[in-house]
């Protein structure tokens, strides 16, 4: 039966309008949204990202969703320990790939509007103390730094 780990270590999403934004390529995905704390931006690097939902459900649909079932919170990032999303993506996989699907964790960042989905390797996270316009090509250059 899956179960619901909170990401204690990952700060949550201003309630109102945190402002999620996405950044994803094939190897990994960059999530950037609004703190709880005043000019405060979360930026989550997931590694190893195979795959991501955006959409359904928003803050009143989630006590009925699949993952409101589970104990999702609202605007609590959490990891879905036995994740049904994870074994779908194997079997729709045209390789059988059992050790990289072993490994990949599914990830859930509920927000006011939507829900983010991921499901990667692992994530990092950290703060930056900058409004959303300065915090997106900061991130975006790191990013694109650390490729090289």
């Amino acid at each position: 039966m899956p179960s619901v780990r909170a990401l204690v270590d990952v700060p949550r999403p201003e309630a109102g309008a945190p402002g999620p934004r996405l950044l994803a390529d094939e190897a990994g995905a960059l999530l950037l949204y609004r703190a709880t704390t005043d000019d405060a931006v979360t930026v989550i690097r997931f590694r190893g990202m195979f795959a991501l939902r955006w959409g359904p459900p928003n803050d009143e649909g989630l006590p009925s969703h699949r993952l409101g079932r589970l104990g999702v919170q609202f605007y609590q990032p959490a990891e879905v320990i036995g994740s049904s999303w994870v074994d779908e993506l194997q079997v729709q996989a045209v390789l059988p790939l059992p050790a990289f699907f072993l490994r990949l964790r599914h990830f859930v960042f509920p927000f006011h509007d939507s829900t983010i989905e991921v499901a990667a390797d692992d994530y990092t996270a950290a703060t930056r103390r900058a409004p959303m316009g300065e915090a997106v090509p900061d991130a975006v250059r790191d990013l694109i730094a650390g490729l090289g």
